[in-house]
């Protein structure tokens, strides 16, 4: 009969517990992984698109991760729609993905409650043209009773909307990435009097703002259109991000608010704008 030492057996009762404490305090103080980087966030949200606009479901199952959620859409509009999990004051944005066939177009309206009617302008464009994509701000642009924090999707680099127009960019090089504006007329507005201003900003092309201008002039009835060198269109963020890539597909376009009530409710009117838009994905 072996005889048992219990000093030996106290020794490897320390030795256990000593184990035991430096693995939990290893494990409490354990940072984990490095926190994802902006520009890492932007890549797989960006990844999550391309594959989306490529066709079929199986990036569908991976976006939850991402804080986004997936739908199919209404059958006059088969294709799949992506919005955030934050509810109404989620900042991700809306995006309708229509199943091809379908134009190269993808209409954006990142101020869509600020600049009145150009979100339900977008929706109505999107259906008629037959075109790929539509997308909207969910956050409002300014802060609400609502939403405490507005966002002004413009300004931001890395949001999700950026992400969308360079992956729409990418898998469409011969489409347009169209962004919907409004202003309002004032005695000290420059542009008094103009209906449609066109952008000459980051990402544009000159080819194609000035297929827009003269087509624009010939079918939304003798309005004035003007192509303008804004501030607003040089800093914008979805247009500086497709710069930096190479692409000249961006159009920036702010409507008075005359034409876009007229828009609204005038199927013809939005007709002549929008084979504009379709004529200048050929420019």
């Amino acid at each position: 009969m072996i005889e048992r030492n219990p000093f030996l057996a106290l020794a490897l009762t320390t030795l256990v517990g000593i184990g035991i404490i430096i693995a939990l305090y290893i494990s409490l103080n354990d940072p984990g992984p490095p926190p994802e980087t902006e520009q890492e966030r932007f890549d797989r949200v960006h990844t999550v698109f391309v594959e989306a606009l490529a066709g079929g479901a199986a990036w569908s199952g991976r976006v939850e991760i991402l804080g986004l959620q997936t739908n199919r859409t209404a059958a006059h509009t088969p294709g799949w729609q992506v919005t955030g999990t934050g509810g109404a004051c989620d900042a991700s944005g809306s995006y309708t993905i229509r199943d091809r066939p379908a134009n190269p177009l993808a209409i954006m309206a990142p101020h869509s409650q600020s600049d009145t009617h150009t979100g339900e302008l977008a929706q109505l464009l999107f259906e008629q043209a037959n075109a790929r994509a539509v997308a909207f701000n969910t956050a409002p642009r300014r802060a609400t009773d609502e939403c405490e924090s507005g966002i002004d999707l413009t300004n931001d680099r890395w949001n999700p909307f950026s992400a969308f127009a360079l992956a729409f960019a990418d898998s469409n090089r011969d489409g347009l990435v169209v962004q919907l504006h409004g202003y309002e007329e004032s005695g000290g507005n420059t542009s008094q009097g103009v209906e449609v201003l066109i952008g000459a900003g980051l990402g544009a092309s000159q080819r194609v703002n000035a297929s827009l201008s003269l087509c624009f002039s010939e079918t939304l009835g003798g309005r004035e259109i003007r192509v303008v060198a804004s501030d607003a269109a040089a800093s914008n963020a979805q247009g500086q991000v497709l710069q930096v890539q190479g692409h000249r597909n961006f159009v920036y376009i702010e409507l008075s608010e005359e034409l876009r009530q007229a828009m609204l409710s005038d199927a013809a009117l939005r007709g002549g704008f929008e084979s504009c838009l379709i004529a200048a994905t050929d420019a």
